[in-house]
């Protein structure tokens, strides 16, 4: 990384070409976290970016949205009518009705 920040005159044809540092395999396994978010923004043509560690930088509307939780992520895309795929899971999934009781106590 530091041999192609200090090297500024590439020839046109690597012009195109770019560099990332590794992650963590923390930082990989917190981002995977977050695939429900990405699978919903993906979904619905919405652009963002990772900014490190494990942050979403969201363009929409012509404003920029910071999501720093799944939490915070859920609360966003509710709020923008956008459903996630387990959002939308749980939403059709029947309530389970009431359990009776079985079992009566009994005085002698």
């Amino acid at each position: 990384m530091r041999a192609s920040r200090l090297r500024k005159d590439l020839p046109a044809q690597y012009n195109s070409i770019q560099l990332y540092a590794d992650l963590s395999a923390q930082t990989l396994k917190k981002r995977k976290e977050y695939k429900e978010i990405t699978d919903a923004l993906r979904s619905h043509e919405v652009p963002y970016r990772w900014v490190h560690p494990v942050r979403l930088l969201i363009h929409k509307n012509g404003a920029m949205h910071v999501i720093t939780s799944l939490a915070d992520g859920r609360k966003t895309l509710q709020k923008w009518g956008i459903q996630s795929q387990n959002q939308a899971r749980s939403g059709n999934d029947p309530q389970p009705s009431k359990l009776t009781a079985d079992w009566k106590r009994v005085r002698n």
